[in-house]
């Protein structure tokens, strides 16, 4: 089926099922292990999902699993294979463990020199990091902690003391230089800290890095994808000529009042089944951190200029979660005081949107 790129619509559509959104067509049999597996699979073709609140990652994760299943959400997690890390931008992204070597050689020293100032100003030096490390290696040697038990551990030693965001950047950095990462999920709901040992890279990290944003992310843009990692398009042109001649990836040139833009992809996107396409129209909840939104420079096909101003209100970086139907935000929405998912449409919803409403909000994988 021949795609026409330059509509929105479609557009909108291809990257949704790229992006995952379509998991009733996946294989649901098999016990929880198997199919934790397949999520992670799942993640790891998307290459990142962006994670800094903990309950929108696993809403954005069950939207990926067929039933739309937190359990398979946490089991992935609780097997191994999914972590939680910076891995990308000095941002949150759950990531297959499996691709953490490219990815942090890719891009962890960038987001890392950028955080240099900040661990200056923090009075974080390397030795401090270094006691930090050995701290933690220790404190995990005897029980599990989560991140306040670490935090807590790093002050009993007088690694840090009452400054705000100097305990995150410690952790933040040591998940760059791939020593930690935030994995199994404990009784109360949070994460563990977990050590890991990566080995080297394998190959070009900054191609896979390319292919990977591409076959999970497209159809998009260069700028895009530079947005994605916090990469420059000067640095990154010459590497998607190398992801180009592995013939993995596919491009296609829509003209617009704009002018002609390149629009990158995998290379069998007319393969993905009409099915999977249709089931993207279907009206979904989604996390307000969901990459179908954060995954891209421009998300016009998605929600226009005007909308997004609604969805991140004041523009601070705090997305609410989003109504999307037809490939497109009509609205957003929160939970409320009964616990069920309230809407704020866009336009005044017909009879027929809000029973829609009701059926995308009965699976229980909502975020507060």
């Amino acid at each position: 089926m021949r795609l026409d790129l330059s509509d929105p619509g479609t557009l909108s559509l291809v990257r949704m099922a790229s992006l995952g959104l379509a998991p009733e067509h996946l294989d649901p049999a098999g016990d929880a292990p198997t199919r934790a597996r397949t999520l992670t699979a799942t993640v790891s073709a998307i290459g990142a999902l962006q994670s800094q609140d903990w309950p929108g990652a696993l809403h954005s994760l069950a939207m990926r699993v067929p039933g739309r299943s937190l359990e398979i959400a946490r089991q992935a997690f609780n097997d191994g294979g999914l972590v939680r890390t910076w891995s990308l931008r000095g941002t949150l992204h759950t990531v297959a463990i499996a691709d953490l070597p490219w990815m942090l050689a890719a891009t962890a020293s960038r987001t890392e020199h950028a955080a240099a100032p900040r661990r200056a100003a923090l009075g974080i030096t390397g030795v401090t990091l270094e006691s930090a490390l050995a701290v933690t290696r220790q404190l995990l040697a005897h029980r599990p902690t989560t991140r306040r038990g670490l935090f807590s551990a790093w002050r009993d030693e007088g690694l840090v003391g009452q400054i705000p965001n100097q305990a995150p950047l410690i952790l933040m950095t040591l998940c760059l230089r791939g020593h930690l990462a935030l994995g199994p999920i404990d009784a109360d709901g949070s994460q563990q800290v977990v050590g890991i040992s990566l080995p080297p890279p394998v190959g070009d990290p900054l191609v896979d890095y390319v292919q990977r944003y591409f076959s999970g992310h497209g159809p998009a843009t260069v700028e895009d994808l530079a947005r994605w990692g916090g990469l420059t398009r000067t640095s990154l042109r010459p590497v998607l000529q190398r992801a180009a001649r592995r013939a993995e990836l596919g491009c296609t040139e829509v003209s617009s009042p704009q002018g002609v833009r390149v629009l990158w992809h995998r290379p069998d996107l007319d393969q993905i089944p009409a099915p999977a396409l249709q089931a993207c129209r279907a009206m979904m909840l989604l996390s307000g951190f969901d990459e179908l939104i954060l995954g891209y420079l421009d998300r016009s096909c998605t929600v226009t200029p005007d909308q997004q101003k609604l969805v991140c209100p004041g523009g601070n970086g705090v997305f609410k979660h989003t109504i999307v139907e037809d490939a497109r935000v009509v609205g957003t929405w929160r939970r409320g005081r009964s616990g069920d998912p309230e809407p704020t449409f866009f336009t005044t919803p017909t009879a027929r949107r809000l029973r829609s409403f009701e059926a995308a909000a009965q699976p229980c994988t909502q975020p507060r």
